[in-house]
């Protein structure tokens, strides 16, 4: 393997080898970060085992709940991977974050009937396709919400609370 001296030129990245030492050491880090990224949300969300099933769909957006995903807490809290595919091109306000469709680790609490944001994956195509636009968890606690009623999110709480883990 080619190595230089702390005097010599490095001839790959046109810097001293020190300067191009740090420049690919950068690089690497970089690509680290996002391959690690990109495994924890594919830990997360499992989508070659996933059992998808649609539990709302509409002209603007079709929602799927991932039926094996289905896990009570212990704080008997539900937890579930839910995919949102969007017919057009949406984003998170102002323009931010373009996506057709995305990845989501929801917590369900059964007894409020409200749903909170843990982890997800947004994607620039449809059903978890493309590139990932962003993907981060919640950070500061949960904030849970009640869906309105006959959204895609009101038939999540609704599947999640009827399944046969939530009845246990």
């Amino acid at each position: 393997m080619w190595q230089c001296t702390n005097l010599s030129w490095c001839p790959i990245a046109d810097l001293p080898c020190r300067s191009a030492a740090a420049h690919v050491k950068e690089i690497a880090m970089t690509k680290l970060k996002t391959l690690f990224a990109v495994l924890i949300v594919g830990a997360s969300f499992d989508t070659v085992a996933a059992d998808w099933n649609m539990v709302s769909s509409s002209a603007e957006e079709q929602v799927f709940v991932d039926a094996q995903s289905i896990v009570k807490n212990a704080d008997n809290l539900m937890q579930v991977n839910v995919l949102e595919n969007f017919a057009d091109t949406t984003n998170m306000g102002h323009g931010l974050y373009d996506h057709k469709s995305r990845f989501m680790l929801l917590a369900v609490d059964c007894k409020a009937g409200a749903v909170t944001y843990e982890q997800w994956s947004l994607h620039a195509d449809a059903l978890g396709t493309g590139a990932t636009v962003w993907a981060d968890s919640m950070q500061g606690g949960p904030a849970f919400f009640r869906p309105d009623p006959g959204t895609g999110y009101d038939r999540v709480v609704a599947t999640v609370c009827n399944s046969p883990i939530a009845m246990h």
